[in-house]
């Protein structure tokens, strides 16, 4: 918020009027040069016309080659004190060597985590173990492989907390790990599905995410052409690996009992993952 007076040309010091300057609502992306996709998770409205605040989530990019300045920008500007990495490094894949915090100054959660939006959901839902060990604040979970159901209890444990806030949350590239954490924070909190697919989709416009994305038709072999978008479809990467994000849409919805996102989002997290009603 900018606060202004305005002073007579002529008369320099007979004062003409104050204000406030308030900045539109509507997505804020940081300006990180070193570290790609950065945005405020703030600013969507939801079905009570309310705004979610800004300043409070982030979600991006890594961190590996943070420059001086962007730190600066994370530690200065954004004041970051939480760190959640869902990158993946076990025996079967290595999305980094060396997880650890962007700065030793925050508090720091990696997840060694793999499943991706719907199967994200499905894996909270079956018990699922994570791939391999986490790294975690509390010794008693530090090195442990824990399951999806937990890592998300511990999550939303957290964002109760006011506490852990500002929190910054990625993956590798901030697209479909970190998206589906978006998608159950923002939708929790009354953001239509709509807006969460615009939220989610603005990943395809960053210029460093690491791959193309669109929509496509499943049945459609030709991936090389970015043709034929439609809303309804999974999305496509380059390559043959899609997402399934309308699915992990419909899969909430039936999971959680109720065909307003909201209601089933809360009902999910208090059944599959053990969130209160308190926390929620």
């Amino acid at each position: 918020t900018c606060y202004y007076k305005v002073y007579s040309e002529n008369n320099p010091d007979f004062l003409l009027d104050v204000g406030v300057l308030g900045i539109d609502d509507g997505v804020r992306y940081v300006n990180t040069s070193s570290v790609g996709n950065v945005r405020d998770l703030g600013g969507w409205t939801n079905s009570e016309n309310k705004t979610v605040k800004y300043g409070k989530l982030f979600r991006g990019r890594n961190l590996d080659s943070i420059s001086t300045a962007d730190k600066k920008v994370f530690n200065e500007q954004l004041k970051i004190k939480t760190e959640i990495d869902f990158r993946e490094n076990n025996a079967t894949k290595v999305e980094v060597a060396d997880p650890k915090p962007y700065d030793n100054r925050v508090t720091y959660y990696f997840y060694n985590s793999k499943a991706i939006d719907y199967g994200l959901a499905t894996s909270i839902v079956n018990g699922t173990s994570l791939p391999g060990p986490c790294i975690n604040p509390d010794p008693n979970l530090n090195g442990k492989t824990l399951t999806y159901k937990y890592m998300y209890q511990e999550i939303f444990t957290m964002l109760a907390n006011e506490e852990s806030y500002p929190i910054y949350f990625h993956c590798v590239s901030g697209a479909d790990r970190t998206g589906a954490l978006g998608f159950m924070i923002n939708g929790l909190l009354g953001v239509s599905y709509d807006d969460l697919t615009r939220d989610y989709e603005l990943t395809s416009f960053s210029k460093n995410v690491g791959s193309n994305r669109w929509r496509r038709d499943p049945n459609n072999e030709d991936l090389s052409k970015a043709d034929d978008f439609d809303p309804t479809k999974d999305y496509y990467t380059v390559g043959s690996w899609k997402t399934e994000w309308p699915k992990l849409y419909s899969y909430v919805l039936d999971k959680g009992g109720s065909k307003d996102l909201s209601t089933a989002i809360a009902n999910f997290l208090k059944t599959y993952c053990g969130i209160t009603d308190n926390q929620i």
